[in-house]
């Protein structure tokens, strides 16, 4: 198998460690880079694809003896989403101030709510597109 057909970084690394048999202290970082480059942009704004790829990365981090909490996955997920998502942010943040978790971020939320955003938003996406189509060919 060549590694330019793999599209997703998770299999990249898994590819790239068989083949290279990377040390653990080479694997962590990669690792860390790899989850640094890893963005909601470079999942094509699919959030299941996204928050699949950072927990892959994570439980390989975990693989390596480097474990990342709830908190840190959370924070990491927030801070690297695009000014497009603000709204999503204050809406995230207003569910946690609703539910008595202000302050903490909580994984299980973040991941529902960042599902149904980008659902909706591609929904929309695909909506618009459909809609520019009809109006070209009328």
């Amino acid at each position: 198998m060549l590694i330019r057909k793999l599209t997703d970084p998770y299999a990249i690394w898994v590819y790239l460690l068989k083949e290279y048999g990377v040390t653990k202290a080479n694997a962590r970082v990669q690792l860390l880079q790899t989850l640094k480059e890893t963005t909601l942009a470079s999942c094509n704004y699919d959030g299941q694809t996204y928050i699949r790829t950072v927990f892959q990365l994570r439980d390989g981090l975990e693989h390596y003896g480097m474990v990342l909490d709830d908190e840190e996955v959370c924070t990491y997920i927030m801070t690297s989403l695009p000014k497009s998502y603000t709204s999503f942010k204050e809406k995230y943040d207003l569910i946690l101030t609703c539910t008595g978790k202000d302050g903490e971020h909580d994984l299980p939320t973040l991941v529902n709510e960042l599902t149904k955003e980008s659902n909706a938003r591609a929904k929309k996406a695909k909506e618009k597109k459909e809609d520019d189509k009809r109006k070209n060919q009328g």
